[in-house]
């Protein structure tokens, strides 16, 4: 019985000596232990190892109606160990857990290796549709019913496809509301360049006053910061709102922040904006 126990003391000595972030006391149904089983012999040994102070108890556990106790080795327990076990076999469990560890990095850096190469795949295909958002968003400027005919050629070839599709093409398209007001060029008459900074100005105050009113989350809503300038006489198109809104991304002046939601909940779908592989939804000055 004595030497059972003592073969089961260095035998959980040594498996502790190569987990130095602690391992379970006791296995259980799935993961190994330093002791084998929490009854007779091992219970015992178990409490031994912690009596003479070769093991110490890092923390406890609970996974449902299992508690575990994670345990270390000691500095007294590495002694003891290094006094009572062969050198050569501590040596071999060293190389055996360092090769076991290679192995799991390999298969980690595999893995990562694999879905950079599915990201960089992933951002190809958005570089190659961007351009051609973009060409289709100058289009819809450039023609009063642009916008509009893009949100009708839309919704006509996406009937019957899921809500995702339909948000994702909103999104893509940039399209306008049906009550949207049709694009004008500034009332007063004031030169494209004039009237470009003036709405930039009103949308840096109707984002500060939005920041100082009480109960406001820090990040404005766009499809909100578009309809306060309406309110307030400005009548850009969406695209070029979006387009000031780069503009004083690129000045330092305002941050774009993304939808982080499934697309299919996007509430507006066409005020969002592709900033490089984000969309994004809500604004704040910087």
């Amino acid at each position: 019985m004595a030497e059972k126990s003592a073969l089961l003391i260095l035998d959980a000595l040594s498996r502790a000596l190569v987990e130095p972030s602690g391992a379970p006391l006791f296995a259980s149904k799935g993961e190994p232990g330093l002791f084998p089983s929490s009854t007779g012999p091992a219970k015992a040994a178990a409490q031994r190892c912690k009596d003479e102070g070769w093991l110490t108890t890092i923390r406890n556990e609970t996974r449902g109606k299992v508690h575990r106790e994670v345990c270390i080795l000691t500095e007294t327990g590495m002694s003891y160990l290094m006094q009572q076990a062969n050198p050569r076999r501590l040596l071999e469990d060293f190389v055996r857990v360092l090769e076991a560890r290679e192995e799991q990095i390999d298969h980690l850096l595999n893995a990562a290796n694999a879905m950079r190469q599915s990201m960089d795949a992933l951002y190809g295909a958005a570089q190659q549709i961007l351009p051609k958002l973009q060409a289709a968003e100058t289009a819809s400027k450039a023609s009063p019913n642009g916008l509009a005919h893009a949100s009708t050629s839309a919704n006509a070839s996406h009937l019957g496809k899921p809500p995702e599709a339909e948000s994702a093409v909103a999104v893509a398209t940039c399209a306008r509301p049906t009550n949207e007001p049709p694009a004008t060029a500034q009332s007063q008459g004031d030169s494209g360049d004039d009237a470009a900074d003036r709405l930039a100005h009103a949308i840096l105050e109707r984002l500060a006053v939005w920041h100082a009113s009480a109960g406001a989350s820090q990040d404005c809503p766009l499809p909100t910061l578009y309809r306060r300038l309406h309110a307030e006489g400005f009548e850009p198109t969406i695209g070029g709102f979006h387009d000031c809104l780069r503009r004083l991304v690129e000045e330092d002046l305002l941050y774009l922040h993304p939808w982080t939601g499934p697309l299919y909940a996007l509430p507006e779908p066409p005020f969002a904006l592709l900033v490089g592989h984000e969309i994004a939804y809500y604004a704040s000055r910087r």
